[in-house]
């Protein structure tokens, strides 16, 4: 493959002029080409398919600076994929970018050498062509590379937010409107796991439950709260089953307590409640299992001034003893 100097001297400034000049028609044909090989790009409505023919006509054009830059800078190419609108990069995946570019770069192999003069321009626009679209993937995939870790720290402030407000019982619909954000189902059961968080984990520790509960086919959001590690996980917990355990690991040594499970996640600041009270009495049974259910603490909740735990007591324990004695 000739070096870039040697591909700029056989391409003359006329021809590259010309390519410039059909860079529209060769835009516009080379989405009639993705249209006829990409069954979804028919998906994609008018607005976004325009999109994509701005990019490619982008492409063109900075293919001819490209040849002209003398040490073969990738700059020209990564621009072309800088003016893909944001809702179009998450409607389009990074495998299906690359098989635009495939079949873009598969037009244009066929279709720009029959601007050349002389088999030296041919050999020479077909090399550029091959090198081109190689090096255009490549800033595909950085793109969305920075997008995704772009994505990653949108998702983690806005699953801390999500937690924040179930531990406030700061419900409503922008609770379950940020959690939908999440891939969190509206009518799932929530329960709440809390305990402490493993040393210097803090940033990657909700990845990993995400990728637990992922596993046993459930959904989970979690935060570390100062000292507590607070886990919201669709459906009932026991805790004798196989997901428990596992996820038990991406907690540190030490209690960890479960909450009682409710319908949803609007109604999951009651187990929560339950839970951190729990968690703050646990000390008082220096014994206890691991995990251990927050209703099994109520004795020690209450005598650490929980008054939930009082009335509860006191329905199941103290009203029926009192009915059963002795006049």
């Amino acid at each position: 493959m000739p070096a870039p100097a040697t591909v700029h001297d056989a391409l003359p400034d006329t021809l590259l002029r010309r390519v410039k000049q059909y860079s529209g028609r060769l835009a516009t044909e080379a989405v009639h080409s993705m249209q006829d090989q990409l069954p979804y790009f028919g998906d994609l409505d008018a607005a976004q398919r325009a999109s994509v023919q701005l990019v490619v006509q982008t492409a063109v054009v900075n293919f001819v600076e490209w040849i002209q830059d003398p040490e073969g800078n990738v700059k020209f190419t990564v621009q072309a994929f800088q003016v893909v609108p944001q809702d179009l990069a998450r409607r389009i995946t990074l495998l299906q970018t690359v098989e635009m570019v495939r079949v873009a770069m598969e037009f244009f192999e066929k279709w720009l050498p029959l601007l050349a003069r002389n088999d030296a321009q041919l050999r020479a626009l077909t090399e550029s062509v091959l090198r081109y679209g190689r090096e255009i993937g490549f800033a595909a995939a950085s793109i969305y590379a920075s997008a995704a870790e772009s994505r990653g720290a949108w998702d983690s402030r806005l699953e801390a937010l999500v937690v924040d407000a179930v531990v406030r019982g700061d419900t409503g619909p922008q609770l379950l409107s940020r959690a939908a954000a999440l891939n969190w189902d509206s009518d799932a059961p929530a329960t709440i796991i809390v305990g402490a968080p493993p040393p210097e984990q803090n940033v990657s520790v909700p990845l990993a439950i995400h990728n637990t509960a992922k596993q046993y086919d459930r959904s989970a959001l979690s935060v570390v709260q100062g000292k507590f590690l607070v886990a919201i996980v669709s459906g009932p917990i026991r805790p004798s089953e196989r997901f428990v355990t596992e996820l038990l690991k991406h907690f540190a040594e030490g209690p960890v307590v479960i909450g009682p499970t409710m319908p949803n996640l609007g109604s999951a600041h009651t187990s929560s409640d339950e839970a951190m009270s729990a968690i703050a009495a646990v000390v008082g049974w220096p014994s206890a299992p691991r995990p251990v259910h927050s209703l099994e603490l109520l004795p020690e909740r209450a005598l650490n001034g929980d008054t939930a735990a009082m009335a509860a007591l006191n329905e199941t324990l103290v009203r029926p003893l009192a009915k059963g004695a002795p006049p």
